[in-house]
């Protein structure tokens, strides 16, 4: 990632890391993950309603124009055509959360919404809105350790559910909601698949599609209002966001006018926007019309369509970023080092990938020794369940410390990419070992010499590096490194 875009993301976080921040998410999040562009969901109306004896005179004028061809369809058929001449029954173009979780794996590089998922894992991000109809955002959801809210009865150590409100009744609900919540304001293809079984007519009108339907919030209260207070009550973080929906657009300028009136204080700048074109007219006058007084604001990231997604990318910088900051002040706070890189990209490594790796191993030895409860997401979704890393922020420092106290004994780099392919253990293949650090306490350490010989045999199969001997590492009350083999369960002293 170029210097200057570095720069720009490290100042954004700072400026985030202790305000209430939600993601306001448009089509450009979503593209990256195979879903289809506005123009070609505007194609397929065009030819479901173009072959017809009576089609508006300038229909083909709006061919591009999704809003007004499903107003043509609507009118010379049914506003439940519109919605089903966008094939939402097609699984393989509106793939079910289910199906998007199972399609990462098919991905070389995270998508967006894999990021927003581990930010709300740390408690980053507690709710979120969105305008797409496609299910990945709640892919990214599934691949980062959460579980749908019906999965609310069963006890979890950190956030592990989350909640769909998709229309009015949804959002009228009482059960208690997961710990993020997705809000798709436009509707979503997989409710409406459920729901149209049983009445089709009435799931269309859970998606808001046409440009007549764009104009005013028609019965929409539901959604008018939690826009309305959302904005009110956080800084929006436009992610993929064009500003074009004219009812979305006036609600928000209205907002910024009420919250910070003309002459008033405006403090920081309650609108910020990561885009590929951060320049669009729309884009532009809702980024100023939410602009703060403080002149060092970071109000927009402008992004390209690299490889990997250059919107992951950013985003995951700025995790990387939200969390630098929070560990080195819960640090402080433990009268600890942080441990953390100096280098951007290692610290980068080190908090996206190693970290999250070594916890994974950590509470996946803790289920064997020690029979730790609230696991259960841990063991269902082994490598794709995220642990957040500023939980028990003194036990992800003492992983941190113990792998670069390993790196050094080796003389090898504590982070390198070489390392990810196979689970981040620190290798040293001139000794042919593989060394996996965790967070266990003193205390907890007592479980793995005291005769256990479970390591073998761990309830969580996590991924490791082949061709080499494992052993994760751990240290006691006098601070001395402990290897345990993962081949035999058993405390090897010459491994170090």
């Amino acid at each position: 990632m170029p210097h200057d875009t570095w720069v720009a993301v490290a100042q954004l976080a700072s400026q985030l890391k202790d305000q209430a921040v939600m993601p306001l998410l448009g089509a450009g999040a979503s593209i990256p993950c195979g879903s289809p562009r506005s123009t070609d969901l505007a194609e397929m109306l065009y030819q479901s309603v173009a072959p017809l004896s009576n089609p508006p005179s300038d229909v083909s004028s709006a061919r591009s124009d999704l809003g007004r061809m499903a107003d043509a369809v609507a009118l010379v058929r049914s506003p439940t055509a519109a919605v089903e001449a966008l094939e939402f029954r097609n699984a393989v173009l509106w793939p079910s959360p289910a199906e998007a979780f199972q399609r990462h794996d098919t991905q070389p590089h995270p998508c967006a919404y894999r990021v927003l998922a581990r930010m709300a894992k740390e408690r980053f991000l507690v709710e979120g809105v969105t305008f797409d109809y496609d299910c990945h955002f709640e892919g990214g959801l599934l691949k980062e350790g959460f579980f749908p809210n019906s999965r609310r009865t069963h006890h979890h150590r950190w956030p592990e559910l989350f909640t769909v409100i998709a229309n009015a009744r949804l959002h009228a609900s009482v059960l208690r909601r997961g710990e993020f919540v997705l809000n798709k304001v436009h509707g979503c293809a997989e409710t409406w698949r459920r729901d149209s079984s049983v009445d089709a007519d009435a799931a269309s009108e859970g998606i808001v599609l046409r440009w007549s339907q764009l104009l005013d919030w028609r019965q929409d209260a539901w959604s008018r209002d939690l826009v309305r207070d959302r904005a009110r009550r956080h800084i929006l973080l436009l992610v993929g966001f064009s500003g074009l929906d004219p009812v979305i657009h006036a609600t928000l300028q209205a907002v910024m006018r009420e919250v910070a009136p003309p002459g008033a204080i405006r403090g920081a700048s309650r609108i910020r926007a990561v885009d590929t074109d951060t320049e669009k007219l729309t884009l532009r006058m809702l980024v100023a019309a939410g602009a703060g007084d403080e002149p060092d604001d970071v109000r927009t990231v402008a992004v390209g369509w690299g490889v990997p997604p250059a919107l992951a990318t950013v985003l995951g910088a700025l995790h990387s970023e939200l969390l630098a900051l929070r560990i080195t002040d819960g640090a402080k706070v433990h009268k600890l080092s942080p441990s953390l890189p100096a280098q951007r990209e290692d610290r980068a490594r080190r908090l996206l990938i190693s970290a999250p790796a070594m916890l994974r191993w950590t509470w996946s030895v803790m289920a064997g020794a020690r029979g730790e409860a609230g696991l259960t997401g841990l063991g269902e979704r082994l490598d794709d369940y995220y642990v957040p890393l500023t939980s028990e922020l003194a036990r992800t420092l003492l992983a941190f410390a113990i792998r670069d106290d390993v790196a050094s004994r080796f003389a090898v780099p504590a982070e390198a990419a070489a390392y990810t392919a196979d689970g981040s253990f620190v290798a040293v293949p001139g000794v042919g070992k593989a060394f996996m650090p965790i967070g266990l306490y003193p205390h907890e350490l007592e479980s793995l010499t005291s005769g256990y010989a479970g390591l073998a045999n761990l309830p969580y199969v996590l991924k490791r590096p082949p061709g080499l001997d494992r052993f994760v590492v751990a240290r006691d009350g006098s601070g001395v490194l402990r290897a345990f083999s993962l081949e035999t369960g058993h405390e090897d002293p010459a491994a170090l």
